[in-house]
C-alpha cells in the first residue's frame, strides 16, 4: 500500500499545477479516491476534498496540501543563460540546480 500511495503522490507531483491552474492534479486526485469508492467535492476555491471514514470516531486526522506549483516567467534571455522573475514569493536560489518544463496559459 505504502507504494502505491508513493507512486500516487510522485504522480502528482509531476503534473503541471500552476497557481490558479491545478485542475490537472486535482481531476487525478479526483479519479484516485474515486476508484477507492470515495465521495469527493470540490468547493468554490477549487479545493479538492474527500472523508475516509474509520472504524473509531473517538480521533479525527485532516491532511490538508497545496496543489499548486510555484511558476517562472521569463523576461529576456542572453548569452549567459535565462533571467526570469518569479510568479511566487519563492527565492530565486531554491531553483538552482533545479529542471525545469516551459508551459503557457
Amino acid at each position: 500500500m505504502l507504494q502505491k500511495i508513493d507512486s500516487i503522490l510522485q504522480e502528482l507531483c509531476l503534473l503541471p499545477s500552476l497557481s490558479g491552474h491545478e485542475q490537472l492534479v486535482s481531476n487525478r486526485m479526483r479519479e484516485c479516491f474515486q476508484s477507492y469508492g470515495l465521495k469527493v467535492e470540490t468547493d468554490v476555491l477549487g479545493n479538492t476534498i474527500t472523508c475516509i471514514k474509520g472504524e473509531d470516531h473517538t480521533r479525527r486526522v485532516m491532511v490538508s496540501a497545496h496543489m499548486d506549483s510555484p511558476g517562472l516567467m521569463v523576461k529576456t534571455i542572453d548569452e549567459d543563460g535565462l533571467p526570469f522573475a518569479l510568479l511566487s514569493s519563492q527565492k530565486a536560489a531554491t531553483f538552482r540546480g533545479s529542471s525545469a518544463s516551459n508551459r503557457t496559459i
